[in-house]
């Protein structure tokens, strides 16, 4: 019985783990290479085309991978955790990023998840889960005066 609660305890930490480094595990390799959740020959050609070209377009269709493709890149170059695979442009020192929007809210809703995960509440204060691109070991952020549970900046 003992045994099994340690595997169920070392499963649990390890899916927590996966949920709190998501870049880590998911971007750690190719879906070409047959890693799960890797990007897809097309997304990883975008971030290809980086070494060339700083601006780029991502024009495709719904429900694609748009959103999570340019989250995937922001979290890399904020981070500085540069995949194996990576053949895009390399930063090598810390950056200065703006991430913007139209509406406070769609930051919130959609880039803001993505990079950070989902709010929680702690305290009766909003929390990111750090579920997102970012690792949530490595961020605070001030509440966003404009938008509930949005953060001002990312540091």
């Amino acid at each position: 019985m003992t045994s099994l609660a340690n595997i169920a305890e070392l499963l649990n930490e390890a899916a927590s783990l996966t949920a709190t480094d998501r870049l880590r595990y998911q971007y750690a390799d190719t879906y070409e290479n047959g890693h799960v959740g890797g990007p897809y020959p097309w997304q990883e050609q975008f971030h290809a085309d980086g070494a060339e070209f700083p601006q780029r377009c991502l024009l495709a269709g719904n429900r694609v991978g748009k959103t999570r493709t340019g989250a995937a890149e922001c979290a890399i170059h904020a981070t500085g955790r540069y995949p194996r695979w990576w053949r895009g442009h390399r930063f090598t020192k810390p950056i200065l990023m703006w991430v913007c929007g139209i509406r406070n809210e769609d930051i919130r809703e959609i880039v803001q998840r993505e990079l950070c995960g989902d709010v929680q509440q702690e305290r009766g204060k909003a929390v990111m889960s750090g579920t997102g691109g970012f690792p949530s070991a490595i961020f605070a952020m001030p509440p966003s005066a404009s938008a509930a549970s949005a953060a001002s900046s990312i540091m």
